[in-house]
């Protein structure tokens, strides 16, 4: 399953990185931690966002 940065989910949504940033904090976006400051979204993750928004 791929996986996407930050910037690269930012860039597709047209949106600044802080607010894929924002989002993740707030539990909009479900991001995978790989490391201390590092993290992934799953495509599965984006396609959800795409389909139902941001709203819970």
């Amino acid at each position: 399953m791929p996986t996407y940065t930050i910037a690269q989910v930012a860039k597709e949504f047209q949106v600044s990185v802080a607010t894929v940033k924002r989002w993740i904090k707030a539990g909009k976006i479900k991001a995978l931690p790989l490391g201390h400051r590092t993290v992934r979204i799953t495509q599965e993750e984006v396609d959800r966002i795409k389909k139902q928004g941001l709203r819970k």
